[in-house]
């Protein structure tokens, strides 16, 4: 039941999606076809040419940005009427709530990161390997961070990546959930959940980072650290980073199974 579940939400996602994926291709193509002309012209470029391909540029790498930004709102929108209208009809099929939950973030998470990758396809192939930005990217990286230890970092920063944006999506599913609580008024609810709980995390973590920083500091901890190679300063910040990104997916996914499945309200 979880495949057709995903494979449901994906095409749903897919119809909004695809297309404008398949225009902002064309775009960049085209942006890239006229770089190549301009560059060919060797500093010469004429001003017919030049400035439309400037604003070519700015555009597809505008659309490219937005494209993550569309993947979230969309499934967040997916999210919200499951929790109101639509939650009649996808409650009474034969999938648990945990089902429902992972098959809504599965989808979002694919589509969000094939948003990220034509982001990143667009940034190189419009800006990096025409102005050959890759080598002198590569130039300025110090030898510790090019050797063995360049896999690790990736692989860290790729765990992060998919965490995070697992952690967002789930946040969004959370305030909708609470929102649920509040009937009619949901959509409000949601809102302030969504703006305002950050801003009490924010301050609870001002504290801990606070209290965390004097304890080690009296642990003699920072000096330890100044002695170490930067790969493994780094190494570890990515881990611990990615640590509490997974505590923070985990209560997220608990509170929201929860309130989905304790107290469901879709009045």
């Amino acid at each position: 039941m979880l495949s057709k579940l995903i494979s449901h939400e994906a095409k749903r996602m897919g119809r909004l999606l695809l297309p404008v994926f398949g225009a902002l291709l064309i775009l960049s193509g085209v942006t890239r076809c006229m770089e190549a002309a301009c560059l060919a012209w060797q500093g010469k470029t004429p001003l017919w040419l030049s400035i439309p391909t400037v604003f070519l540029l700015i555009g597809a790498l505008l659309c490219a940005m937005v494209l993550p930004a569309s993947s979230f709102l969309l499934s967040a929108l997916h999210f919200y009427r499951m929790t109101g209208e639509e939650g009649y009809l996808l409650f009474s099929v034969p999938a648990t709530i945990p089902q429902q939950i992972w098959a809504k973030l599965l989808s979002a998470l694919v589509w969000a990161i094939a948003a990220l990758g034509i982001l990143v396809g667009c940034v190189w192939a419009l800006v990096l390997q025409p102005f050959d930005m890759m080598d002198q990217v590569r130039g300025n990286m110090a030898p510790d961070w090019t050797g063995t230890w360049l896999g690790f970092y990736l692989f860290l920063l790729a765990v992060l990546v998919v965490l995070a944006l697992a952690g967002s999506f789930l946040y969004v599913y959370l305030c909708c959930a609470v929102g649920m609580q509040f009937g009619a008024n949901r959509l409000l609810a949601t809102l302030v959940v969504y703006f305002g709980l950050p801003v009490v995390l924010q301050i609870v973590a001002l504290f801990a980072v606070l209290l965390a920083g004097v304890a080690l500091a009296a642990a003699g901890v920072f000096e330890t650290l100044v002695t170490m190679p930067p790969t493994i300063v780094y190494a570890a910040f990515l881990g611990i980073l990615t640590i509490v990104t997974l505590l923070w997916d985990v209560v997220c996914y608990a509170v929201t199974n929860h309130l989905l499945a304790k107290r469901l309200n879709l009045t």
